[in-house]
């Protein structure tokens, strides 16, 4: 988690110490989604099936609704690119399995929420109000306390509300990469402060 903190603040000093003179802008975005991981293989258990073994693990239960909250902070280099850092969080889904001990007469439930904190670098690549995204990621798995990489691609606009204020509203594709690779399409809203 240390090592995680340490190099958003690296990528924090290079963005701000280069081209002083240019937009720095601050965005608190959120996304709603649906994750199409397969469950069975990112769970390690089938799903529930009365015809297998009762001492068997077994998906009884599961959502697949996706977030993702970040707050990120970009700089614009030109007149066409913003980079940036963030920082933020992902539900991927929920699951619930059942399973009993051999000689166990009632049964067992095992269940979590499966949530990441996510450090990304951002590029925006503007043409107008549209603008094209993309961010690699670095992903902290709390369950296990584990990292893989994440990528999030998508296409967005911005609305502008007043000369400091605007409306990003960004459809986008995230991807954490694990056993079960997660593939999360979502819409995405945010609030930008141009400082």
């Amino acid at each position: 988690m240390r090592k995680t903190g340490c190099l958003l603040l690296y990528f924090l000093a290079v963005i701000v110490s280069h081209h002083t003179c240019a937009q720095l802008k601050l965005n608190l975005h959120n996304s709603w989604g649906f994750n199409l991981v397969d469950l069975e293989k990112a769970t390690g258990s089938p799903e529930f099936d009365e015809n297998l073994p009762a001492d068997t693990r077994q998906l009884v239960e599961w959502d697949r609704f996706y977030y993702n909250g970040e707050v990120q902070l970009l700089k614009t280099w030109n007149e066409g690119l913003d980079l940036g850092v963030g920082l933020g969080f992902n539900r991927l889904y929920y699951w619930e399995e059942r399973y009993r001990n051999l000689f166990d007469t009632q049964f067992q439930f095992d269940y979590g929420t499966i949530w990441t904190l996510e450090v990304s670098v951002i590029a925006n690549y503007n043409f107008g109000d549209w603008f094209l995204h993309a961010s690699p990621s670095l992903q902290h798995f709390f369950w296990d306390d584990t990292y893989t990489a994440g990528l999030a691609l998508g296409v967005g606009r911005t609305i502008p509300i007043t000369e400091t204020l605007t409306i990003p509203v960004v459809l986008k594709n995230d991807l954490v990469f694990g056993n079960a690779t997660t593939i999360a399409p979502s819409l995405g809203l945010g609030i930008q402060l141009a400082l």
